[in-house]
């Protein structure tokens, strides 16, 4: 199947064993005869409102089986899924449909409002899957396949600093980035995935759901993250495979029902998105479950690195060695190679990454650096070649002319006991150009003063990194996929100050 287009995958396990589970949403199985039927139906029922091969089909829709469905049908035609962050206002969702030429988009009623009113702006084909008839429509097995370097997929950015760019993957980035991932945690047809993080972004569809697909494992998707129904799921259908982000751990660690004994079948518990506090590696470590964790991005097929549960503890603070298919590289400010522990621009080469932003060639030249494309990402390797990923180029703090890594420094506010949470960013400073500030989420209400916190990370860090100003809060604004919103916590921040200047 390795050079076969991604929904051959679902026929082939539906031949191989049909009756099978291949998803689970709340009380609905679907075996893989089933999973394999609706594609070829609903790739029926996209041909027939005139979706052809290259086509942009959009997709508005929540977790549930039809945003597999669509994804998969999409795929049959040769056509292109363009999934639609659910949490956008209509005009930045229809920045998504004017940027990818999308004529059709796969939405329900829940989002009814902003479809309609993108249908008003655009001129799109709305298909409301809340409204569609039960039989899928023509089947459309009979139609010639997409082939291997056909593209899937264009995945757009969360666009923190501009618009988001749409990333473009086809068949066979989609295929790496899933065996990267089958290798890297052994995954196999006994495996049962539970996915709970938004299908819409890189990490829900590419990292979580395709590699299931290619193992022939199983699928338990859950509508949103919610603590109560994870630990639920995690026993009741004994679940194997959860990789999450941490602020979803820490939440799980900290609910009133948590019970150890929910992870009795769980064999791989990852982590992805953000940095990974030592607290919470020594935590489910102390319960049993080795925490793995890595770095990736969208623009790398959502799989760079990992770090093997043995090495958690031993590795602290790292994300790991380079998958499988994926190299990565260290260059500093002049494009020359980092040395072992030197910061720099964290680079990543493979057949898993994408070859360039649609419709975009100036973002696309960017965004190469020869065979290697820029992260955008700090970062440095150790002596065995294991990754720390230091934060974004564009969150770099440059304080009195010394360079400040954010992830240093919040890796060490996290291990503070009245800490839960944290996050750093610079802001103007007359003096220094930008001071150091740490946003904290207490634990408990027991609010840390500056002086306790610089008085704690004065035994780690050198003077220049501890924080000048702190903030508490009740919570860090996050993207849906995970990543502290920093943009939001600098204009906050920036907004308060310039309030205060006479």
């Amino acid at each position: 199947m390795s050079q076969a287009p991604i929904t051959r995958w679902t026929t082939h396990w539906a031949t191989v064993k049909p009756l099978d589970t291949a998803l689970i949403f709340e009380e609905r199985r679907y075996s893989w005869r089933e999973l394999a039927d609706t594609m070829t139906g609903w790739a029926g029922r996209l041909a027939a409102v005139g979706v052809r091969k290259g086509d942009r089909v959009a997709c508005l829709l929540s977790n549930r089986p039809e945003f597999y469905f669509t994804f998969l049908a999409v795929a049959r035609l040769g056509a292109v899924f363009v999934p639609v962050n659910g949490r956008l206002a209509a005009a930045e969702a229809q920045h998504v449909i004017t940027d990818s030429g999308a004529g059709v988009l796969v939405t329900e009623s829940a989002h009814g409002k902003v479809a309609t009113a993108l249908q008003a702006a655009t001129d799109l084909t709305l298909l409301d899957v809340d409204a569609l008839p039960d039989k899928a429509g023509s089947d459309a097995s009979d139609l010639p396949e997409p082939v291997f370097e056909d593209i899937v997929a264009i995945l757009y950015t969360s666009g923190t600093t501009g618009r988001p760019k749409g990333a473009t993957f086809t068949h066979a980035n989609v295929f790496f980035a899933a065996e990267s991932m089958c290798r890297a945690y052994d995954y196999g047809q006994s495996d049962l995935h539970l996915v709970n993080a938004p299908l819409y972004f890189t990490g829900g569809l590419l990292t979580l759901s395709q590699p299931v697909l290619l193992s022939g494992g199983t699928l338990v998707l859950q509508h949103t993250f919610d603590p109560e129904l994870v630990l639920r799921d995690l026993e009741r259908h004994r679940i194997t495979v959860w990789l999450g982000v941490p602020a979803a751990l820490g939440l799980l660690r900290q609910h009133k029902g948590f019970r150890r004994e929910a992870f009795a079948s769980v064999r791989v518990l990852g982590s992805g998105s953000a940095p990974l506090p030592l607290s919470l590696i020594e935590f489910y470590e102390g319960i049993g479950v080795p925490l793995c964790q890595g770095y990736a991005l969208t623009e790398g097929g959502g799989v760079a690195t990992i770090l093997d549960p043995a090495d958690a503890r031993r590795k602290a603070g790292t994300a790991g060695l380079p998958m499988m298919f994926t190299d990565i590289a260290i260059v500093t400010e002049t494009g020359e190679p980092a040395q072992t522990g030197q910061a720099g621009e964290i680079l990543q080469r493979g057949p898993s990454v994408s070859a360039g932003y649609w419709g975009n060639p100036e973002a696309t030249v960017a965004l190469h650096e020869g065979p290697w494309i820029r992260t955008g990402d700090i970062g440095s390797l150790d002596e065995d070649g294991y990754l720390s990923v230091l934060g974004r180029l564009k969150d770099l703090v440059i304080t009195g002319g010394m360079n400040v890594y954010p992830a240093e420094v919040e890796s060490v506010l996290t291990r503070h006991p009245q800490v839960a949470d944290a996050a750093v960013v610079g802001v103007p400073h007359q003096i220094y150009g930008e001071t150091v500030t740490a946003f904290v989420v207490p634990v408990n209400g027991c609010e840390p003063t500056l002086d306790e916190i610089r008085a704690f990370c004065g035994d780690h860090l050198a003077d220049y990194k501890l924080p000048r100003l702190l903030r508490v809060v009740p919570e860090l604004p996050r993207t849906g996929s995970g990543k502290v919103r920093k943009n939001v916590l600098r204009d906050a921040l920036s907004a308060e100050l310039e309030r205060r200047v006479p």
